[in-house]
């Protein structure tokens, strides 16, 4: 499987396995230009890997864009990276 179909897999894989305990958006910026907007934020997600109950924090610098359309906003694209001397991922104790 390639292409939009293994995204697709892949994300469903990942929201399958883990449950978010919790997300926090810290330093969000929105900047909004008419019917097109664009948000970043250091991404904080708290999680439990439902396989062996193990527990750990997620933390990435991530971007959105978004359309309105109509009276609803819309995300067009999505983007995570890695923040400098964070690591992505880590363990949490209980």
């Amino acid at each position: 499987m390639i292409g939009i179909d293994r995204i697709r897999e892949i994300y469903k894989q990942s929201f399958e396995e883990a449950e978010f305990d919790s997300i926090e958006l810290q330093d969000l910026t929105i900047n909004v230009h008419g019917d097109f907007a664009v948000a970043t934020c250091h991404l904080v997600a708290e999680t439990k890997f439902k396989s062996d109950g193990s527990l750990w924090e997620l933390n990435c610098r991530t971007s959105f864009a978004f359309v309105k359309n109509g009276e609803k906003w819309q995300i067009l694209m999505e983007h995570s990276s890695e923040l400098p001397d964070v690591p992505r991922l880590k363990k949490r104790e209980n």
